[in-house]
């Protein structure tokens, strides 16, 4: 792999040379924004998506059809859903 570091002080330029080897962390998506869960929080019906969602542990439990976004490592981003209380649908129906 091969990277081009731009815009380094003199200071920095001085110290790196050419074959040095170095550890990367590469970031190919991020959105602060995302609501993220586990895949098994998403019911598939048909072709539709929903979560049971809770706004507040006060509030009715509701279902609520979502898009899903990406997935990452942490799980499936959801859209058009506000931070709350998702409870994970599990297999045996519960």
């Amino acid at each position: 792999v091969t990277v081009s570091v731009a815009h380094l002080t003199p200071g920095q330029l001085r110290k790196i040379r050419l074959g040095m080897s170095a550890k990367l962390a590469v970031t190919t998506y991020r959105n602060e924004r995302a609501l993220v869960v586990p895949p098994e929080a998403v019911r598939h019906e048909g072709d539709r998506l929903s979560v049971v969602y809770r706004a507040s542990p006060a509030a009715p439990i509701e279902q609520l059809p979502v898009r899903v976004g990406r997935s990452t490592p942490e799980g499936v981003e959801v859209l058009d859903l506000a931070a709350g209380q998702v409870r994970v649908h599990v297999a045996d129906g519960s």
